[in-house]
């Protein structure tokens, strides 16, 4: 009898949890490396994907990453039917926040401006980039700071760090809006093409920094609340205990 009843509570707790685990989507950027982005054999990597992984150790979910331009990531989180799929990378601002429910930060991302050094340019303040062609995805957001920057500049918009970097080198640039961590952003961004590798000794970065922080969310029609609620307490654990610092600091050390 007492082996039986072992038995069953044993049963019980498998199929338990197996009815809880969700098989959870996030959407994301597939080019915005060292946060994001999809490696050369096509899989998930980046600083929001390690955290994300140690997320899921502490759950009895499973995440699957889909990433793609963020344009159509973004659409896709917004308009989906399926209850588990979210988006990953995403920053506020007031119109996302009448469309999503957003997790606790999960990391706080840094972007700089990069510059030619022929250029010369000696900025220090937003103000003196009055008159530059500044290059960025304007279908992305990089905070406060950047939008009371923009009415400084001439905008500029390209997809990703590899068409605004060529365009930056062929001059119809003046400078060019790249994630961080600083130095190692810079480096993966020139990686990614051989025009870029071969002249990487021609870029420098500009000492001014527009910091935002990353979000996980889902689409209010989503009703993801109560799954919030409970991710928000893994993700403060995994801040207090230094683990989300330590992923931070594996990239900013590479």
């Amino acid at each position: 009898m007492k082996k039986t009843s072992i038995f069953i509570l044993f049963t019980f707790l498998l199929t338990a949890q197996f009815i809880w685990a969700k098989e959870i989507t996030l959407l994301g950027n597939f080019q915005k490396a060292p946060k994001v982005f999809l490696d050369k054999n096509n899989k998930a990597k980046g600083i929001l994907i390690d955290i994300a992984r140690e997320i899921e150790k502490h759950t009895n979910d499973r995440y699957n990453f889909n990433l793609s331009p963020w344009a159509r990531a973004y659409k896709q989180a917004l308009h989906t039917k399926k209850t588990h799929t979210g988006i990953i990378g995403i920053t506020k601002n007031k119109k996302r926040l009448r469309l999503f429910d957003y997790s606790t930060s999960i990391y706080n991302d840094t972007n700089y401006l990069v510059v030619l050094k022929t250029k010369n340019l000696k900025i220090k303040k937003v103000e003196e980039l009055k008159g530059l062609k500044v290059s960025y995805n304007k279908k992305g957001y990089f905070g406060s700071e950047f939008e009371k920057a923009k009415k400084y500049f001439i905008s500029n918009s390209d997809a990703n760090n590899t068409i605004r970097l060529r365009r930056l080198l062929n001059g119809r640039i003046d400078a060019a809006l790249i994630g961080g961590p600083k130095q190692l952003g810079l480096k993966m961004a020139l990686g990614l093409n051989t025009e870029l590798k071969q002249n990487a000794h021609k870029f420098e970065i500009l000492p001014l920094e527009f910091s935002n922080p990353d979000y996980i969310a889902f689409s209010k029609t989503t009703n993801n609340k109560q799954y919030l609620k409970e991710l928000n307490k893994i993700i403060d654990r995994l801040h207090n205990d230094g683990t989300i610092q330590k992923i931070i600091d594996k990239y900013n050390n590479k």
